[in-house]
């Protein structure tokens, strides 16, 4: 079944199109268990596609996760196995506490540079 899959999927990489069933999906609804279904709430929905289309997104994600690391900038940390994004929020919080310190050494170096200037004032 592989190669005539891998077939098809050349074939429409060649002529840029993909096959009707590729591009339809059927959405139904299944009954969440020991619940009332004719509250919808209680309905879940689901969307049912093409098993060759599922299988070449599977082969294609397989293999572009290998590469992921290296083609996605290490600040895109959601949806990104291994990463989490409480790294980018710990880098955050430590660039504001680097801001800050950087500010408060500024205006200090300011007034001091004000106080200079004042008392070269008063002097002359």
């Amino acid at each position: 079944m592989g190669p005539i899959i891998l077939s098809a999927w050349k074939h429409s990489l060649n002529t840029g199109n993909l096959p009707p069933s590729h591009l339809e999906s059927v959405i139904t609804l299944l009954p969440k268990e020991g619940k009332d279904t004719k509250d919808i709430k209680n309905l879940r929905p689901i969307t049912l596609s093409n098993c060759d289309s599922k299988i070449i997104t599977k082969a294609i994600s397989l293999k572009t996760s290998k590469v992921l690391e290296s083609i996605i900038d290490p600040s895109q940390t959601a949806y990104v196995p291994g990463r989490s994004v409480a790294d980018n929020l710990r880098s955050n919080f430590t660039r504001i506490i680097a801001v800050k310190i950087t500010l408060m050494l500024c205006l200090s170096h300011l007034m001091s540079k004000k106080q200079l200037i004042t008392n070269t004032l008063k002097k002359h």
